[in-house]
């Protein structure tokens, strides 16, 4: 038995001899990538509100661009670079961010014991499809919370998404959030 200190001292080539005029050429390994597709919770609520609607924001992006969806948009921005404890927050987020942290359960949610996350992800490969969850908050320990910030009117899609984020995060932790 050779130990690799024996190899170490001993001057000896160990790579495989070419004679020459010996035809020797190193052959790239071609591998196909399979791209596996994906799913988000938010596609999911999309598709069971119009399939229609779907085909389309899949296809060519965000075309209800409005008013309502440009603030959502700036305000989740907002929100995943805001310090919970700043006072300074804009005057057009006060309402949203005041009743966040007016809600029973937002002591809860920044318990000082418990780990926060601001836009984390889980990705899950269930059969041939990998599921994205993506949390605007979350708050692991004793009592995990999830948060998903809605500025526009509440529907029951949204539960429908929050039920999907807690199957990922109960699939990824093995807890019910």
């Amino acid at each position: 038995m050779h130990r690799a200190k024996d190899f170490l001292e001993k001057d000896i080539d160990y790579r495989p001899k070419i004679e020459s005029g010996q035809d020797f050429m190193l052959l790239p390994v071609k591998r196909e990538i399979k791209k596996i597709p994906y799913i988000s919770a938010t596609d999911i609520r999309d598709f069971i509100f119009c399939p229609r609607y779907y085909y389309l924001r899949k296809t060519f992006g965000n075309f209800l661009e409005n008013e309502s969806v440009r603030f959502g948009e700036i305000f989740h921005t907002f929100m995943e670079n805001l310090d919970f404890d700043e006072n300074d927050i804009p005057v057009a987020f006060q309402d949203y961010v005041s009743f966040i942290k007016n809600m029973e359960i937002w002591n809860e949610i920044m318990n000082p014991e418990n780990r926060i996350f601001k836009e984390y992800e889980i990705r899950l490969k269930i059969d041939h499809t990998i599921l994205i969850a993506r949390y605007d908050l979350l708050s692991i320990g004793k009592n995990s919370i999830i948060v998903d910030y809605k500025t526009g009117t509440e529907n029951y899609l949204d539960a429908i998404q929050m039920q999907i984020y807690a199957f990922a995060f109960y699939k990824k932790f093995k807890e019910i959030p």
